[in-house]
């Protein structure tokens, strides 16, 4: 190793690893939210078919809307909400949101400006 270059790998990973991290922490923000809907979509056609196959019973779709959502990441408390006007051939329409946190510490840098501060999915099913 020649003596001027001493020091130049410690400089060279001083200079790549904001970037590597931005790009780590980013996928698994990025990782968690998309995990986030796809388990918000289920959770709202979970509740919206209870709902259509048991007509007046919005509350137990509800509950039965956010159990299947319990297991969100960085959502404490999803909220669940059904809405028909009942009968047969009606419409019921099932949505499932909750506020997002962070789980890494550039998510909480970057919540304000990128990334969702809350997400919803909804489900609309014909009641039989």
């Amino acid at each position: 190793m020649w003596r001027g270059e001493r020091g130049a790998a410690a400089v060279e990973f001083a200079l790549i690893v904001p970037f590597f991290l931005t790009l780590i922490f980013g996928v698994i923000e990025f990782g968690a939210e998309l995990t986030n809907k796809i388990s918000m979509t289920n959770a709202s056609r979970v509740g919206a078919r209870y709902a259509s196959l048991n007509v007046g019973n919005g509350p137990e779709a509800e509950h039965r809307a956010q159990d299947a959502a319990s297991g969100i990441i960085g959502c404490s408390t999803p909220v669940a909400t059904a809405s028909y006007a009942g009968g047969s051939g009606t419409d019921v329409t099932l949505t499932v949101s909750c506020n997002y946190s962070p789980i890494t510490p550039l998510g909480s840098l970057l919540k304000d400006i990128v990334l969702p501060t809350s997400s919803s999915a909804t489900t609309k099913m014909v009641v039989e």
